[in-house]
Order: structure tokens, then sequence, then C-alpha cells
């Protein structure tokens, strides 16, 4: 789908098809809000941050994905943030945004993270839980099977 390898090309050095269908979007501002609210949660006396990766070059598969290697992980797919709704399941779980940070933190801890979040103006979203079935699944109930595939 393009994605980083796009990203670190000029504009016209791959046919016209792979650029056009590159997922990567860029947004600085909000990347500087999640470097803060984690910065926050880092220096804080408890640190709740129990594993941090971020959803550059393979977008949501990637860094999800990882978190949860060790221990296997169940994605609601249907809570991770679209800002275009015409985006597929691949495209959706494959999308590239440098400014996203995939966090790991007991859910005791989540309202700490919201509270932070909110002070710094930083959208969060609970996406998902760690299973440990050594199986990493994305689920929706809002997309039909026949909408996972671009046409």
């Amino acid at each position: 789908m393009g994605g980083a390898a796009v990203s670190s090309a000029d504009t016209g050095a791959f046919g016209s098809g792979i650029e056009l269908n590159a997922i990567q979007r860029s947004n600085p501002e909000m990347q500087k809000r999640a470097a803060n609210a984690v910065r926050s949660l880092v220096e804080a006396d408890h640190n709740p941050i129990v594993s941090i990766h971020d959803h550059g070059a393979g977008g949501h598969l990637n860094c999800l994905s990882e978190l949860v290697e060790e221990t296997g992980g169940l994605i609601d797919l249907d809570a991770l943030p679209v800002g275009d709704p015409t985006l597929s399941a691949k495209e959706i779980i494959g999308n590239e945004s440098q400014e996203r940070m995939g966090l790991v933190i007991a859910e005791d801890d989540i309202a700490i993270l919201k509270r932070v979040a909110d002070r710094e103006r930083a959208p969060m979203y609970t996406v998902g839980d760690v299973t440990g079935d050594h199986r990493f699944t994305f689920a929706s109930k809002a997309m039909a099977p026949s909408q996972w595939i671009m046409p």
C-alpha cells in the first residue's frame, strides 16, 4: 500500500499507482501533543507505561502486533480512529501516522492516561486488550467481511 517506502522517496519516484495508494498521514502538531503526554507519564513518580511503540511504517498492524507479540491481543477495529470513512479495513489497519503511539498500560491506569491526554489535547483511544492466548486478532462488529478487502 505504499507507506514508508513512499514517504522516504521523492515525489514521482514510483509509478503513480503506488503513490496514489500511499496511506501515510502527517500531523506535526498532534505529534508534539502525543510526545508531551508520553513524557508526562514517563517523568511521573508512577510511570504506567508497560510498553510503547510508534505507529510509523506498518501502522496499527505493526505497532499493535509488536506490543503484544509475546502475549497476544484482541484489537477492536471499530475503536480505531478513522479520519476518512471510505477507508477499507486493510487501509485502517495499515494507516501510518507518525504522531500516533501505541501503549500497553494496566486497566487501572487508563484514567491517569486519559487525564494527561486531555490536558495535552492529545486524543486517546482504548482499542483492545492483551489476551495471553498468543494470538493477534482484529475484530469488527460494524464492518461486514466483504469490506475487509479493497476492491
